[in-house]
Protein backbone atom coordinates (compact mmCIF):
# COMPACT_ATOMS: atom_id res chain seq x y z
CA UNK A 1 0.00 0.00 0.00
CA UNK A 2 1.48 3.72 -0.63
CA UNK A 3 1.32 6.32 1.52
CA UNK A 4 2.80 9.84 1.87
CA UNK A 5 5.08 11.16 4.60
CA UNK A 6 3.55 13.82 6.02
CA UNK A 7 4.47 15.83 9.27
CA UNK A 8 2.29 15.85 12.44
CA UNK A 9 3.73 17.34 15.18
CA UNK A 10 6.73 17.56 14.04
CA UNK A 11 7.57 13.87 13.97
CA UNK A 12 7.30 12.12 10.51
CA UNK A 13 4.36 10.03 9.72
CA UNK A 14 2.92 7.94 7.08
CA UNK A 15 -0.62 8.73 5.64
CA UNK A 16 -2.61 6.00 4.08
CA UNK A 17 -5.45 7.12 1.57
CA UNK A 18 -8.12 4.18 2.34
CA UNK A 19 -8.27 1.86 -0.26
CA UNK A 20 -11.38 1.56 -2.77
CA UNK A 21 -11.69 -2.01 -1.61
CA UNK A 22 -11.96 -0.81 2.17
CA UNK A 23 -14.92 1.99 1.08
CA UNK A 24 -17.70 -0.08 2.85
CA UNK A 25 -15.99 -0.77 6.17
CA UNK A 26 -15.15 1.29 8.99
CA UNK A 27 -12.96 -1.25 11.19
CA UNK A 28 -9.51 0.48 10.10
CA UNK A 29 -10.06 3.91 9.51
CA UNK A 30 -13.23 4.65 10.92
CA UNK A 31 -15.05 6.68 9.12
CA UNK A 32 -11.65 9.13 8.02
CA UNK A 33 -10.71 8.98 4.58
CA UNK A 34 -6.85 8.88 5.58
CA UNK A 35 -5.03 7.61 8.41
CA UNK A 36 -1.71 8.08 9.65
CA UNK A 37 0.93 5.42 10.70
CA UNK A 38 3.65 5.97 12.84
CA UNK A 39 6.65 5.34 10.36
CA UNK A 40 9.79 3.67 12.13
CA UNK A 41 13.14 4.82 12.40
CA UNK A 42 15.13 5.90 8.87
CA UNK A 43 15.76 7.87 6.32
CA UNK A 44 12.68 9.80 5.73
CA UNK A 45 11.74 12.85 3.20
CA UNK A 46 8.49 14.87 3.17
CA UNK A 47 6.39 14.48 0.90
CA UNK A 48 7.86 11.69 -0.56
CA UNK A 49 5.54 8.17 -1.34
CA UNK A 50 6.81 4.73 0.81
CA UNK A 51 5.25 1.46 0.34
CA UNK A 52 4.06 0.04 3.66
CA UNK A 53 2.43 -2.84 4.78
CA UNK A 54 -0.26 -2.72 7.36
CA UNK A 55 -0.82 -5.11 10.25
CA UNK A 56 -4.43 -5.25 10.12
CA UNK A 57 -7.20 -7.76 11.41
CA UNK A 58 -8.29 -10.54 9.11
CA UNK A 59 -10.95 -9.48 6.69
CA UNK A 60 -12.62 -12.65 6.84
CA UNK A 61 -12.60 -12.77 10.30
CA UNK A 62 -14.17 -9.29 10.81
CA UNK A 63 -16.46 -10.62 8.06
CA UNK A 64 -17.29 -13.81 9.44
CA UNK A 65 -18.31 -11.62 12.58
CA UNK A 66 -20.60 -9.38 11.18
CA UNK A 67 -22.18 -11.52 9.10
CA UNK A 68 -21.83 -14.91 10.87
CA UNK A 69 -23.29 -13.65 14.37
CA UNK A 70 -26.62 -11.87 13.22
CA UNK A 71 -27.49 -14.78 11.08
CA UNK A 72 -26.42 -17.31 14.37
CA UNK A 73 -28.66 -14.76 16.32
CA UNK A 74 -31.86 -15.21 13.96
CA UNK A 75 -31.50 -18.96 13.25
CA UNK A 76 -31.61 -19.34 17.06
CA UNK A 77 -34.24 -17.59 17.62
CA UNK A 78 -36.40 -18.51 15.06
CA UNK A 79 -35.66 -22.22 16.42
CA UNK A 80 -36.45 -21.42 20.13
CA UNK A 81 -39.95 -19.82 19.06
CA UNK A 82 -40.73 -22.91 16.59
CA UNK A 83 -39.48 -25.54 19.57
CA UNK A 84 -41.91 -23.40 21.94
CA UNK A 85 -44.85 -24.23 18.81
CA UNK A 86 -45.35 -20.51 18.68
CA UNK A 87 -47.52 -19.08 15.60
CA UNK A 88 -45.66 -17.47 12.48
CA UNK A 89 -45.79 -13.70 13.61
CA UNK A 90 -44.55 -15.36 17.21
CA UNK A 91 -41.33 -16.63 15.64
CA UNK A 92 -40.93 -13.39 13.17
CA UNK A 93 -41.30 -10.83 16.35
CA UNK A 94 -38.40 -13.73 17.65
CA UNK A 95 -36.14 -13.10 14.51
CA UNK A 96 -35.96 -9.85 15.07
CA UNK A 97 -35.40 -10.16 18.86
CA UNK A 98 -32.60 -12.02 17.62
CA UNK A 99 -30.65 -9.51 15.18
CA UNK A 100 -30.89 -7.29 17.60
CA UNK A 101 -29.21 -9.55 20.41
CA UNK A 102 -26.50 -10.18 18.01
CA UNK A 103 -26.24 -6.98 17.05
CA UNK A 104 -25.72 -5.46 20.61
CA UNK A 105 -23.66 -8.74 21.32
CA UNK A 106 -21.38 -7.45 17.90
CA UNK A 107 -21.09 -3.62 19.39
CA UNK A 108 -19.84 -5.25 22.66
CA UNK A 109 -16.97 -7.54 20.88
CA UNK A 110 -16.14 -4.49 18.82
CA UNK A 111 -16.06 -1.70 21.96
CA UNK A 112 -13.56 -5.00 23.36
CA UNK A 113 -11.94 -5.03 20.36
CA UNK A 114 -10.94 -1.18 20.14
CA UNK A 115 -10.03 -0.77 23.48
CA UNK A 116 -7.46 -3.95 23.56
CA UNK A 117 -5.90 -2.05 19.92
CA UNK A 118 -7.07 -4.93 17.51
CA UNK A 119 -8.12 -2.35 14.63
CA UNK A 120 -5.06 0.27 15.01
CA UNK A 121 -3.37 0.53 12.01
CA UNK A 122 -0.18 -0.91 12.80
CA UNK A 123 2.80 0.03 10.09
CA UNK A 124 4.58 -3.05 10.32
CA UNK A 125 7.06 -2.82 7.40
CA UNK A 126 7.87 0.58 5.22
CA UNK A 127 10.21 0.76 2.17
CA UNK A 128 11.01 3.90 -0.41
CA UNK A 129 8.32 3.25 -3.49
CA UNK A 130 10.84 2.38 -6.10
CA UNK A 131 9.82 4.44 -9.29
CA UNK A 132 9.93 2.20 -12.74
CA UNK A 133 10.89 4.97 -16.13
CA UNK A 134 9.69 3.02 -18.95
Amino acid sequence: MLAKVVSKDGKLMAEITRPKSCENCSKCYGSDEKRLCELPEGDWKLGETVDIELALMNPAKVSALSYGIPLLGLVLFVAVASWLGLSDVWQAIFAFIGLAVSFVILRLVDQRARRKGRFQTVCSRCEKEVVHNG
